[in-house]
């Protein structure tokens, strides 16, 4: 009968810490704030990406002309050997 009645008053001794340890939902001000930060951080990401696109382009462009330009040197270079230059 005691064991019971301890069990029964350590029960509804630890059901009022359990509701206070609940996570308070949050305001819609906070909820607003980390949308807020969310939308930057996706805004900072995609202006990234797109810098990244922008010099990948341009080393595609850098190295499309280097390779022209080798096959200007080669042709000259014929010239010069099939011609006194």
């Amino acid at each position: 009968m005691n064991k019971k009645l301890i069990a029964v008053l350590l029960l509804f001794s630890l059901i009022p810490t359990t509701a206070l340890a609940a996570t308070p939902k949050p305001t819609q001000a906070q909820i607003d704030a980390a949308k807020k930060i969310e939308a930057e951080k996706k805004a900072a990401a995609d202006a990234a990406a797109k810098k990244l696109v922008a010099e990948e382009r341009t080393r595609m462009a850098q190295a499309e002309a280097l390779k022209l330009r080798e096959k200007e040197l080669d042709k000259i270079k014929e010239l010069c050997a099939t011609e006194k230059c």
